[in-house]
């Protein structure tokens, strides 16, 4: 028969045991250098950009044709940086919140807010022809 410590300390070292196996399967997912995150995050990118190429106000000078441009320029420049050796796991997490961000803005349908400061006509004669600086 077993005695009272020797079950805690089987029921804590299985705990412990799971605890270790749940870690490493984590650690071995979510690795910086996984292929399924390069293939998921490259995708992603190449997708984000068709959608934002696939309008005809893309270089039309509204709102949308604006964050669209912006957000293909960035996409490129992140699949460029996939190429030249940064980790898809950095850019997974630090950069494609802001793709997501690009692109609810461009499909957000929201209008420029233009500012224009009209001049007050002028209320006394302007001398053209005159040479002295005044």
């Amino acid at each position: 028969m077993m005695s009272i410590s020797k079950i805690k300390f089987f029921t804590s070292l299985r705990s412990n045991m799971k605890k270790i196996l749940i870690t490493s399967i984590m650690g071995i997912l979510f690795s910086q250098s996984h292929p399924y995150i390069d293939n998921f995050v490259s995708n992603h990118l190449l997708l984000t950009k068709s959608k934002m190429e696939s309008s005809p106000t893309l270089w039309q000078d509204f709102r949308e044709g604006y964050y669209r441009a912006r957000t293909i320029r960035y996409s490129e420049n992140l699949l460029d940086s996939i190429k030249s050796g940064t980790s898809s796991y950095q850019i997974a997490v630090e950069e494609l919140p802001e793709v997501e961000v690009l692109m609810i803005e461009a499909l957000s349908g929201k209008e420029f807010n233009y500012k224009v400061k009209r001049k007050k006509p002028a209320t006394f004669n302007i001398n053209y022809f005159s040479s002295s600086i005044e």
